[in-house]
């Protein structure tokens, strides 16, 4: 698995195909381990199969099924899915909202925050030193500052899942310049991203990420940011530049 793992961009614990293969009893430890290895490599991890499955037909879901959401939540998914519950279900919106509540509220929690010390004793280190370390630096200084979010420039969404990695407090939103990036970035945990316009220095760059933020209505004039991008006058395009601005 360990294999599988380092070779893909992330993977789903789908439980449902999973019991087939494997004693159900061993479903709960399985789905806390893959979600462990892929937080400590930074790669994405989706929990699905049967997390709201009464809702395919009640319009409120089980206390069961509220403790499963959270826990995969606590454990460090990424992403939770539903298939029936919004497919062919009688409750999609409801199912969705009842999810997103989920979600949000678990994030809340201190079991949550316990991930992070998860992650600073087991993470394993970015292929780019330069890159994990400037993004570290981009969650502790966020932290610090009382920011209001991370905004990241990244071209490829390669600073952005890296962002990912570090579970910053606050959100991240990744500025890139192809459709197909910002749809992959939206199963990476906490980023929100948005299609800007390719820019040829960093202070456009900057500019126009910060714009992008304010536009989300997320933020307000006033609010302090953290800003990661990348010199492209250089002789080969890194990220190397790492701001606070005031939007």
């Amino acid at each position: 698995m360990d294999a599988i793992i380092d070779c893909a961009d992330g993977i789903m614990v789908a439980r449902g195909d999973m019991g087939v293969e494997i004693p159900f009893i061993k479903l709960p430890e399985i789905q806390k381990t893959l979600i462990r290895k892929c937080v400590a490599r930074g790669k994405y991890v989706i929990t699905a199969t049967q997390m709201l499955e009464s809702m395919t037909s009640s319009p409120r879901p089980t206390r069961a099924e509220i403790s499963d959401v959270a826990n995969a939540v606590y454990d460090g998914t990424s992403a939770v899915m539903l298939s029936g519950e919004s497919a062919a279900g009688k409750y999609p919106v409801e199912s969705v909202k009842a999810l997103d509540a989920i979600c949000f509220e678990a994030e809340q929690n201190g079991e949550f925050t316990a991930l992070k010390d998860y992650i600073e004793h087991h993470s394993i280190q970015d292929s780019n030193p330069i890159r994990g370390s400037i993004c570290r630096a981009a969650r502790d200084i966020a932290h610090q500052i009382g920011a209001r979010a991370i905004i990241v420039e990244s071209a490829t969404g390669k600073v952005a899942r890296a962002m990912t990695h570090f579970r910053p407090n606050v959100p991240i939103i990744a500025v890139v310049t192809s459709s197909l990036v910002c749809k992959k970035l939206c199963l990476n945990w906490g980023i929100t991203a948005l299609i800007g316009e390719e820019k040829k220095t960093s202070d456009a760059i900057t500019k126009q990420a910060m714009e992008k933020a304010l536009s989300t209505g997320y933020f307000k004039k006033g609010d302090i940011v953290v800003v990661i991008s990348s010199n492209r006058t250089a002789p080969t395009s890194s990220t190397d530049s790492l701001n606070v601005r005031i939007l």
